[in-house]
């Protein structure tokens, strides 16, 4: 759901507080505020502070997302498509980069003797 003013912050506020079955008073006296602080807040009436609305909605079960407006995504999020990586690739990817950083290679010109990484967590 897209919240763009108090008003509709307030109106989610307080759908989510019916949904939960809980009262007004109720939510001001886990909030430690008053019944009429939280009546405001679901009017969309600026006062309220911000760290006792995150409280409300911490309380209410609820997150809120920033989004940037020019480009759709949320604020933090990846800016590509999400990629899986198995651990066989992290492993593999791990050990190469090892081996490129640890002891440089051999004056007799062998390669040095590798220890795989899934080897290492075994021992």
């Amino acid at each position: 759901m897209r919240i763009r003013t108090l008003l509709e912050l307030g109106l989610r506020v307080r759908d989510r507080r019916l949904e939960m079955g809980m009262s007004q008073a109720q939510l001001a006296d886990r909030v430690g505020v008053s019944r009429q602080w939280v009546v405001n807040l679901e009017r969309g009436n600026a006062g309220a502070a911000l760290g006792q609305v995150m409280q409300v909605l911490d309380i209410l079960k609820l997150d809120m997302h920033l989004r940037d407006r020019r480009t759709g995504r949320r604020t933090g999020e990846p800016r590509g498509p999400r990629r899986s990586v198995s651990y066989d690739d992290v492993a593999a990817f791990l050990d190469e980069v090892l081996s490129r950083t640890r002891d440089p290679e051999p004056e007799d010109g062998e390669p040095h003797q590798r220890t795989p990484l899934r080897r290492l967590e075994q021992d």
